[in-house]
Parts: structure tokens; C-alpha cells; sequence
């Protein structure tokens, strides 16, 4: 089996459950005529009040008045003031391209989000996630003092590693800007053949924009819209190189080991597997298909030197191999009817359980000595917040399945007259308790990266308060409009109730589980506000604010379907190139500045990066994987300087 073949398989079922372009030039010029500003600046700035030009939802030009200036108390401080003619309501989609605009633009400039207060007033009736692109260069230009052109303008969405992704509409748009006197229309890069709604076709910016003076300018991340919008650049530091992000000879070494221990792992229960003597279902064939070519195509790539997707791919063969073992006793139990021994069987999932609170108390009880101790074990949390979300559907689904058992048994009804519905909740519990195994054990596995020491670490737990707060602002007002998107939105369509939809989309789309369930993590876990706790904290917010990304991207950025078996059809294919060719390179960007203001570049970073590597000239479902990992890699690094700052 070719090598893509393998993820076609695994998004067909996961996902239901859930030539290459030319890279981007780099940000920085030598042009003595650009405007430079400082990364990381002084904060103390003077009040700032700036024009943001923006569209109606139509395609016509309006403005939003931002205002910003130092904070005068603490924690984060942001007002969305409707005024004017037709002032309009701000709706969930306003508050989430405010806040992520926000985080972007200070990320991208060295500043701290809540060190300022924010006001932006005028209509609302526009299409605020298209006017992410403005709103954060805006908001950039207000922290390093710098000008907007009023010739200017500039759409797009950002992504959460602070590139452009795509808009709606986009032909309108700029018509709109051409109509209201615009000389220059930065848009997203791999958008340039536009669907216009008006017409029910593609048409062509570079057409539009020759009949009139406008000038176009593509934009692949904030920084090029900063620039296009003000003239001005952020002093970067140059990227660091392809041989920078790679691996060190102790952390290959190190991933190679735990790549063993995964296969393992696959040997221990393919054993088990071939030990159950029943007739084994399509599905559970699959699952231990799925197992083996992973398991094979890891080893693979580790005989090649190509560590970090080799462990990538040996952990899913052994935690398919999980799977596929479980099917098949679950297969065994259903053929024979057999209710007690299902009990039985489901009570074994409390290892699972237990082997995810024994990480989580040892993740507590762990000291960083060094940021790169520190930047280790926030990826851990990350991971192991997701194993958690991944328990606690298991732990639910469980308990459901339980009952009916119980009930049949009770009432002494036979499991056939179930018409497999039990069958199916023993499933999708399996795949939950598997999918928690495997982030329980990855997390133990990027606990114990080294190799990347660092400056030593040292506790400042205000800070840490102050990150968790902004970062939980950010996720939570994500996490809304994505309820909005596809809870509120949907049932106004069908007409089917919320909690329904919610329900079913928890149980087809793990980007939805995961982000809804992780960012309640907080509250159930993490209440007292210890350093330890705190930690945990941000990786559970970071973690749901970058799986509703992946949601969004998926589902309105891409305008990704699937069919009845799985595959996946991407309607944006130009725009996903540009945003992957963008985000490669980002990562290098943003680990240059990891590894100047914080000292080290994250061994998670190099570790993503080198996965997206190995994906993104593959198959467009492996497309799609590489720019999940490139902004994974990005994220890591942006991390880094936070809490350096």
C-alpha cells in the first residue's frame, strides 16, 4: 500500500468521528524608505486612535473607530461599542475576530495583550472574521504607533499561528473598495480566482482590479498585512534554518526509543488479537488494517532518519492495534449475546482511567529547572488535557452502556431486540478509550523531552495567572462562535433542537469534542491556582482555541465535505497551498523569535514541524494534517516568548 493510502483511511474514519507553491518572500526588507519597528517594544505607549477599514457583510467599505491606550488596572480590558446610522449588535463572530485579532497582533509585536485598553465602536454589520487581517494590523500599528494608509485596505481571516486564511465574498469586496476610492487591496494569498455570489461563478481579482487603478496585493500572514496596511515592519530576526529544526542527536535517539516502545505496544495486542477466536467484523478488520500500515510505514520512515513522523505513525499503529483488540472482543461478546461478559469487559476500561489521573498527579508533582523543562511539559499538558476530554466521553459513553446492559439484563429482554444499538454505544466507547490511552501515554512520552535546557526557569505566578487569563478570553470567545456557527446556525436551518446537534456533533467531529470538553478542564481540574494547576490551565485553553481553529478551517475556511465512507473533497485546494506554504515557513519565523527572546526553540516545535514536513507534499487529507502540524509548530514557539515576556 502506497504511503498515502494509509490516511485515507484513517481520516475516512477518524474524521467522520472528527506541483507545490512558491513560498512566501520573508517579511523583512532592506528598504531604507520602510518605517522599522521594534519586536517586544516598550509598552508604555500614548492613546492611539486609528480608522480600521472594514466591509459589510455586502462588500462595501466601513470603518471601525479603534481606540487603545496603556491599561490603568489590571486583567484584560476590551469594549465593542455599536454606534452610528445602523449600529447593529456585536455578535459572537465580533467578539472572536476581536480577541483573536488581539492575541495575533500582539504576539506578532512582543507586547502583552492586557497591558492595553481596547475599544473599538462604529456598525457591526459587517463581516467581522474577514476583517480579522485589519483589525490585527490595526491593532499592531496602535501598539508600535505607527500609521494607516486611507488608501489602503486588507481582508482576511488570521489563522492562530498568525497567517491569512480565507473570506467569503471576496469579488464584492473588492468592488466595494474600488468604488469607495481605494488604491490599494491586500487579500489572501491563493484567493486570486474568487467564487462571486452575485454571479454563481469564479471570477478573477486580477480582472476586476484592470479596470480600474487598484492595486492588489496578496498577503500570505498579519505581518504582510501590517506592512501593505502602514508602510511599517517589525524588526524580525532572520529565520532560522531547515538544520536548526531538526532534531537533536539525544532527542532523535530519545523518539526512536519510545517509537519501540509503540511497537511494542501493537505486538502486545495484535497478539490478543489473534488469541480471540471469532469471526471478525469490516470495522474491526479495518482498524487492525489501519494498525499494521502504520505500525509498518513508522518503522519505515525511522530506518530513513525521518524520527518524528516514524513515532508519529508507530503511536497510532500501536493504539490501532488497541482498537482493533477491543473490536474484536466486543465482536466475540455480540455474536454470542453475551451481557455479562460485556460487563465485564467494559470494567476493564477503568485502567484507562486511571493511568490518565496517576499523569496528571506526576504532571503536578514536576519541577521545571530550565524553559526548556518548562516548554516540555506545557506540550505534555497539552496533550494530556486531550487524553482527558477523550476519558471523560469514554467515561460517559461507559456509564450510558452500562445502564442499557443492565436494563436488558434486568428485564431479562434478549440483546437482539437492541437492532444493534448496544453494539454501536460498545464502539464508539472503544474508540473514545482509545483515542484517550494514546494522548495519555504521548503526554508521558513529551514529558521527558530533552535536549533543550535553556535559560533556568523561574516561577512568577502572576504571570502565569495574567496568561491563563487572556488565553481562557480567547478560548472562550472561540469556542461561542463556534457554538453560533454550528449549534445556533444549524438548528435555524433544520429546525432540529441545539442540544441534538451538539450531541451528534460531539460524536462525529473531534475537533468539536475536544475543544468543547477541554476548555471545561479549568473548572472541573485545575480550580486552585497553584503554579501547577495554572500551567495546566493554559494548555487546556490554548488547546481549545487551536481545535476550533482546526473546526473553522475545516469546515469554513476550506470548505471541507465528506461522503457517506469517509473521504474528504476540499473546495478551497489553492487557498490550503498558500496557507501551507505560509505556515512552513512561519514556523521558522517564529522559532527565530523563540530562540532569541526565550532562549530555546521548543523540542515540541521542531518536533511538529518535522511531521508537517513529511506530510505536506502528500495527499490533500495529509495536507491538511502538515498545516495542523506547522501551526502546531508555531504555536509552541509563540508560547515560548509568552512566557519569556
Amino acid at each position: 500500500m502506497k504511503k498515502t493510502n494509509i490516511f485515507l483511511l484513517f481520516a475516512g474514519s477518524i474524521f467522520l468521528l472528527t506541483s507545490c507553491p512558491k513560498k512566501s518572500e520573508p517579511t523583512t526588507t532592506t528598504d531604507p524608505k520602510v518605517k522599522k519597528v521594534d519586536f517586544m517594544g516598550d509598552n508604555a505607549q500614548t492613546d492611539n486612535r486609528l480608522q480600521i477599514p472594514v466591509f459589510t457583510k455586502e462588500g462595501k467599505v466601513a470603518d471601525l473607530k479603534l481606540h487603545m491606550a496603556p491599561a490603568k488596572t489590571t486583567g484584560l480590558s476590551v469594549t465593542l461599542e455599536p454606534t452610528g446610522p445602523t449600529p447593529g449588535k456585536p455578535g459572537t463572530d465580533a467578539h472572536a475576530a476581536v480577541y483573536t485579532s488581539l492575541l495575533n497582533a500582539s504576539l506578532l509585536v512582543g507586547k502583552e495583550m492586557d497591558k492595553f485598553e481596547v475599544k473599538l465602536s462604529g456598525s457591526w454589520n459587517i463581516d467581522a472574521s474577514g476583517a480579522q487581517a485589519a483589525m490585527a494590523a490595526s491593532m499592531m500599528a496602535s501598539m508600535t504607533a505607527s500609521k494607516i494608509k486611507p488608501e489602503v485596505t486588507v481582508v482576511g481571516t488570521i489563522n492562530p499561528d498568525g497567517t491569512i486564511g480565507p473570506v467569503d465574498n471576496l469579488p464584492a469586496k473588492l468592488q466595494g473598495a474600488i468604488a469607495a476610492g481605494k488604491k490599494v487591496f491586500g487579500y489572501p494569498a491563493g484567493q486570486t480566482l474568487a467564487w462571486d455570489a452575485a454571479t454563481k461563478n469564479f471570477v478573477s481579482l486580477t480582472d476586476i482590479a484592470k479596470k480600474s487603478s487598484v492595486t492588489l496585493k496578496e498577503l500570505s500572514t498579519v505581518y504582510e498585512a501590517f506592512r501593505v496596511l502602514t508602510g511599517a515592519e517589525v524588526k524580525l530576526p532572520a529565520l532560522v534554518t531547515a538544520e536548526e529544526m531538526k532534531l537533536s542527536k539525544e532527542l532523535s535517539g530519545q523518539l526512536s526509543g519510545m517509537a519501540s516502545n509503540w511497537v511494542k505496544k501493537y505486538s502486545l495486542y495484535d497478539k490478543k488479537f489473534s488469541k480471540i477466536y471469532t469471526r471478525a467484523k469490516e470495522k474491526t478488520k479495518k482498524w487492525k488494517k489501519i494498525a499494521a500500515e502504520y505500525k509498518k510505514q513508522g518503522l519505515e520512515l525511522i530506518k530513513k532518519g525521518d524520527v518524528s513522523p516514524g513515532y508519529d505513525y508507530t503511536q497510532r499503529g500501536g493504539s490501532f492495534a488497541f482498537t482493533s483488540y477491543w473490536s474484536k472482543r466486543f465482536d466475540q461478546l455480540d455474536s454470542k449475546k453475551n451481557l455479562k461478559g460485556m460487563l465485564k469487559a467494559l470494567s476493564e476500561f477503568t485502567q484507562v482511567s486511571k493511568d490518565l489521573k496517576d499523569a496528571m498527579k506526576s504532571f503536578r508533582e514536576m519541577k521545571p529547572e530550565s524553559r526548556g523543562d518548562l516548554l516540555a511539559l506545557v506540550s505534555a499538558w497539552e496533550q494530556l488535557v486531550s487524553a482527558w476530554a477523550y476519558g471523560q466521553q469514554g467515561d460517559a459513553l461507559a456509564k450510558e452502556t452500562l445502564d442499557k446492559i443492565n436494563y436488558l439484563i434486568s428485564k431479562k429482554l434478549a440483546p437482539s431486540m437492541d437492532q444493534g444499538r448496544l453494539y454501536k454505544m460498545l464502539d464508539n466507547t472503544t474508540l473514545k478509550y482509545s483515542m484517550a490511552q494514546l494522548k495519555t501515554q504521548k503526554a508521558l512520552d513529551f514529558a521527558k523531552f530533552v535536549g533543550m535546557k535553556g535559560e533556568k526557569f523561574i516561577v512568577q505566578l502572576d504571570k502565569f495567572k495574567r496568561i491563563s487569563a487572556v488565553l481562557k478570553t480567547v478560548a472562550m470567545a472561540s469556542m461561542a462562535h463556534t457554538d453560533t456557527l454550528f449549534l445556533t446556525n444549524d438548528m435555524a436551518k433544520t429546525g432540529v433542537e441545539k442540544d441534538k446537534i451538539k450531541e451528534v456533533l460531539m460524536a462525529t467531529n473531534n475537533n468539536y469534542l475536544q475543544a468543547v470538553t477541554i476548555i471545561q478542564f479549568p473548572d472541573k481540574e485545575s480550580k486552585e491556582e497553584s503554579f501547577e494547576n495554572i500551567l495546566a490551565s493554559i494548555a487546556a485553553y490554548t488547546s481549545s482555541y487551536f481545535n476550533t481553529a482546526m473546526l473553522i478551517l475545516k469546515h469554513a475556511s476550506l470548505q471541507v465535505t465528506t461522503d457517506a465512507q469517509g473521504n474528504m473533497e476540499i473546495k478551497r485546494k489553492k487557498a490550503l497551498e498558500a496557507m501551507l506554504a505560509a505556515a512552513e515557513q512561519n514556523v521558522l519565523q517564529q522559532a527565530a523569535l523563540s530562540k532569541k527572546y526565550a532562549g530555546v526553540i521548543p523540542a515540541s516545535a521542531k518536533f511538529f514541524y518535522n511531521i508537517g514536513l513529511s506530510m505536506k507534499d502528500q495527499n490533500y487529507s495529509l495536507k491538511v494534517k502538515a498545516l495542523e502540524m506547522f501551526w502546531k509548530a508555531s504555536m509552541e514557539c509563540q508560547l515560548s516568548i509568552l512566557m519569556a515576556q
